[in-house]
């Protein structure tokens, strides 16, 4: 184990749980990766030559932390620079990978054959989402579940809701019933140039992976995506 030097601040719960989330969105990409049979290295991360600094110093360790067993330590990962510093700089390089990512996948299918390869990125999304529910929150009372707004509290312990940062759910309306939210953070919102050119496409993706996170609480709620027409994208979910 390496040892945090005197002069830097370790890590607390509130840069972990940022880690945690991080690499949850990063799990997204490899999920796409995996299961259209593509390599990593031959995809997104041919890219790095095009990349900016602050996102090409950290493709080399992205590929590390994907190529199997478990992830790293976020105090085994930090370099000289503070988790405060070296965070943001691993978010922007998952956003900016992820965005390469799906533009890569999209770019090399024929126009006639997206709409299968959009139904399976959604797919895959679906079940990465359901697999990180399960993995959260596997022991999620009942009680809890059933409820909106429980099922809310759980959401905000995912990569798309901005915690600990600050909340990028905004809640409109939640009852025991059913939930409406405004995505504050969501793709078409990035502060990121890469994701602006693929935004309609990661925005659907991300519903996907909210809607089988939720699935894999309550198969009884069914989660709807939604952009209205001169306002932020919103989210609902609500019990059959």
């Amino acid at each position: 184990m390496r040892e945090t030097p005197w002069n830097r601040p370790a890590p607390h719960s509130g840069h972990e749980q940022r880690y945690r989330n991080i690499m949850g969105l990063h799990s997204l990409t490899t999920a796409w990766l995996r299961d259209l049979d593509l390599d990593e290295t031959t995809t997104a991360y041919q890219l790095r030559r095009v990349a900016a600094p602050e996102v090409r110093s950290h493709l080399a360790k992205l590929a590390e932390l994907t190529r199997g067993g478990a992830t790293p330590r976020l105090e085994d990962l930090v370099d000289a620079s503070s988790p405060d510093e070296f965070l943001p700089r691993l978010e922007y390089a998952v956003w900016a990978l992820q965005a390469w990512t799906l533009k890569s996948i999209l770019e090399r299918t024929s126009e006639s054959e997206r709409p299968a390869l959009r139904q399976i990125l959604e797919q895959t999304s679906w079940k990465t989402g359901r697999a990180a529910a399960s993995r959260r929150w596997p022991t999620l009372p009942i009680e809890a579940a059933a409820d909106a707004r429980g099922l809310l509290a759980a959401l905000r312990d995912s990569p798309f809701a901005g915690y600990p940062e600050g909340q990028s759910l905004l809640t409109l309306r939640c009852t025991s019933a059913a939930a409406e939210l405004e995505q504050l953070a969501c793709p078409h919102l990035s502060p990121f140039p890469e994701v602006a050119e693929v935004a309609d496409d990661l925005c659907r993706a991300h519903a996907s992976w909210m809607r089988g996170f939720v699935y894999g609480l309550n198969p009884a709620m069914v989660l709807e995506a939604a952009r209205p027409q001169g306002k932020r994208c919103q989210v609902r979910f609500a019990s059959l």
